[in-house]
Parts: structure tokens; C-alpha cells; sequence
């Protein structure tokens, strides 16, 4: 059995089913791939009081997956852990019967520094037990205490990539939710994501995969079309090879935390331009994501300082005299590098600024920008060293050179 998972930029979900008595599984999946979704990692409704452990539930999803092209992950726990020996081998056995569809097991989520060698442990032992399906885990944020993660962010990185071995860590992945309900902003981000690039790329170039925040609740607010973009090209432009969201269908209310989302678990959709927004931006990001599959993010550069004290030493800033530069001062943006010397990234870096910008581009004759929608490049508006191109609030725009 092929695995397909590195085929293809992944857009998934956390949660991604509500009850099916609501609307069936078919339909639901159906939804979800109009809307751009290919990746369920749990491709069930997680409020049925049944275990997913039924082998017959199992080929009916897989049957829905490969009919509507949708790659997925086997979890047979309620309580989302595949770290035990019943999990084991249920999840072992029930493999052995699916398709190339089936892509990973998720074991874990978020450990703390005292269960990074005990994860390390599960994920080798499923690598050698099932090469062709690869266990997943995703790690905590920096916002975590160190108390909790017991060393600093990036060793935490770094002690479970060398726990599970770099070769066999699908996606180095975490989740960081900015947008509060105070009106606060989480601008350190940044950091997390150069952490991420930065301890990927030293260990052998693995994958990367971020969460995008589309939820509010006690703490967080549900973000708006501009915010939910700016969010996936920010993850882009650190050279992230997939995104979920959190999420397409709202886990339940839980005491306030999930009061508003894209899709509510009673089937409800509260703003259905913002969901169809997203659907659409879904298939761009998977356009502009396939492009950079391949690709190797250096350095992802700031034209400003992120002041805030958990990004200082952390994030880079534009070298000066670079060859690519903003001629307004004042625009803040993030200038990828890539291993690929005749392309780079331009990431506007404002969830409320739009319209036209010029850059200084030396060195080069020509620059083509890499149309989604169209999916290949066109000559841009390119005099006297001077880059001109449009961009949404939030927008990343991928450039190759000559």
C-alpha cells in the first residue's frame, strides 16, 4: 500500500462531523470536499458515544474517502490517544483492511515534556510495525508554561523530534490561536512558526503543519475571511506544507469555549459567507501549496521588528540591502527565502491593509506571480526595479524570477 500523504497540499480539520441523524456521513464528506477539504485525521462524528473500533464503520469510511478522493487518519479511541496497547493493535489490525486512503494514525496530542520519550517510543514502534501509514502527534504551542514542557521551546522541539527520530516525524506540528476576544493579538506567533521552520529544516527538512484558528469562544474570537488567510499564507510563507483548521465543524459548547464557528454541531451554519469564503480560499491555498511542495523555506524575513519579548533573537529581520525590498517603509511584510533561488514569497502582513505595492527587485530581468486560480505564473508589472502587484488583506503572493 502507497501512501499518498505527501502527494498534495493538505487542508484538513480537527473536527470535522457532526451527528449523522443531522445529515449522513456521505453528505457531510461531500460538503467538506466542495469546501476544499482533503484531509480527515478523524473522519467520524466525535460525540457518538461509540469507540470507532467497529472494523465494518472503518470500510464504510474508507469506501466515502476514496470515492471523494479525501485522505484520512485511523483513530479507534474516544479519547483521540493511540498510545496504549489495545490502541496498538486495533489500530494495526484495522489497517491491514484499508485502503492507500488511509494516510495516518493520530496517537497524541500536545504532550508534555514528561511524555515526549514515551510519544518518541509509540511513534517508532508504529513506523516499524506499518511503514506505509504514518503515525502523527501534534505538539503544544509555545504559550504552554515551561513548567509544563519542563525546557525551553525549542528543546521541547527538539527532544521529541530526536525521541521519534526525524525520519519518522510526518509533520512537525502545533496550534496557536491569536485572535482574542479582548481585541488582543497574539503577535508572537511569529516566533513559534521560525521555531518550527527552523528545528524542521536543521533535522533533515521535515514537513511542517499548523492549525488555523476558526472558532470563538470564552477566550478566542471567531476570525474574520481576512483573518483566517492571513493566518494560512503567514504558515506559508515559514514554508508550512499543510493546515487544519479548528475548526470546519465546531466541537460542542464546552462551559463558552465553542460559541461560534463555521459549522455548529447541530448542522447550523451561523455565516454562510464566511464559510463559503473559506471554501474558496481552501482550493487557493491548495493551488499555491502545490507549487511550494517541493520547495525549501531559508528564511522568512520581517520588514518590521515583532517587538514582543518572546520573539526577540527569535524572528529574522531583512538583511539590509536585500535584494528584495519594500519601497513604502511603512507596510509591514515577510519576505521568504527559498532554497529555490529564482522564486521567493511576499506575504502581506496586515489582516486589515489592501491595495498596491512596489518593491525594489535587483538583480533580475523578469517576475512572474503565481496565479491559484489559473494555477501557472504571468509576467508581472516590472520597470526600472521595480516589482508593482496587488494584494488581499492577509495575502501571500509566490514570484519566480529570470
Amino acid at each position: 500500500m502507497r501512501n499518498k500523504l505527501f502527494d498534495e497540499f493538505l487542508i484538513g480539520s480537527w473536527v470535522t462531523y457532526f451527528d449523522y441523524g443531522i445529515m449522513s456521513q456521505e453528505e457531510q464528506m461531500k460538503r467538506l470536499v466542495e469546501l476544499g477539504v482533503n484531509f480527515h485525521p478523524f473522519p467520524f462524528s466525535w460525540y457518538d458515544p461509540e469507540t470507532h473500533d467497529d472494523l465494518d464503520d472503518w470500510k464504510e469510511t474508507d469506501r466515502l474517502c476514496q470515492k471523494y478522493g479525501v485522505l484520512y487518519g485511523l483513530e479507534c479511541y474516544n479519547d483521540k490517544r493511540g498510545t496504549s496497547e489495545e490502541a496498538f493493535k486495533k489500530h494495526i489490525e484495522i489497517a491491514k483492511e484499508m485502503s492507500e486512503n488511509l494516510a495516518v494514525f493520530h496517537i497524541f496530542d500536545e504532550p508534555m515534556g514528561c511524555e515526549v520519550k514515551m510519544l518518541g517510543d509509540w511513534v517508532r514502534r508504529y513506523r516499524a510495525e506499518n511503514p506505509n501509514v504514518w503515525p502523527i502527534f501534534n505538539l503544544n504551542p509555545s504559550s504552554v508554561s515551561v513548567r509544563r514542557l519542563q525546557t525551553s521551546y525549542e528543546d521541547h522541539l527538539q527532544a521529541m523530534i530526536d525521541a521519534a527520530g526525524a525520519e519518522n516525524v510526518a509533520f512537525l506540528s502545533s496550534d496557536f490561536y491569536p485572535f482574542m476576544r479582548d481585541g488582543s493579538f497574539k503577535e508572537y506567533i511569529f516566533a513559534d512558526m521560525e521555531n518550527i521552520r527552523k528545528a524542521a529544516y536543521d533535522n533533515g527538512k521535515i514537513r511542517t503543519h499548523a492549525f488555523l484558528q476558526a472558532y470563538g469562544g470564552n477566550s478566542c474570537r471567531m476570525p474574520t475571511i481576512d483573518e483566517i488567510r492571513w493566518q494560512a499564507y503567514a504558515y506559508m510563507a515559514y514554508g508550512f506544507k499543510a493546515l487544519s483548521y479548528f475548526n470546519m465543524v465546531s466541537p460542542r459548547n464546552n462551559g463558552g469555549s465553542f460559541t461560534e464557528g463555521l459549522i455548529m454541531q447541530d448542522g447550523s451554519i451561523p455565516n454562510p459567507e464566511l464559510l463559503a469564503a473559506t471554501g474558496e480560499l481552501n482550493f487557493e491555498l491548495r493551488a499555491v501549496g502545490n507549487e511550494m511542495l517541493n520547495m525549501q523555506t531559508v528564511h522568512a524575513y520581517h520588514t518590521h521588528d515583532i517587538s514582543t519579548y518572546y520573539a526577540q533573537g527569535v524572528v529574522e529581520t531583512l538583511p539590509e540591502g536585500y535584494y528584495v525590498t519594500p519601497v513604502d517603509k511603512d507596510r509591514k511584510f515577510v519576505i521568504t527565502e527559498h532554497e529555490d533561488k529564482d522564486r521567493f514569497m511576499i506575504f502581506n502582513n496586515s489582516f486589515t491593509l489592501s491595495g498596491k505595492s512596489e518593491f525594489y527587485v535587483s538583480g533580475v530581468n523578469e517576475i512572474y506571480v503565481f496565479d491559484p486560480t489559473e494555477k501557472k505564473y504571468k509576467k508581472c508589472d516590472y520597470k526600472n526595479g521595480i516589482l508593482t502587484v496587488t494584494f488581499k488583506k492577509g495575502e501571500g503572493l509566490l514570484f519566480k524570477t529570470v
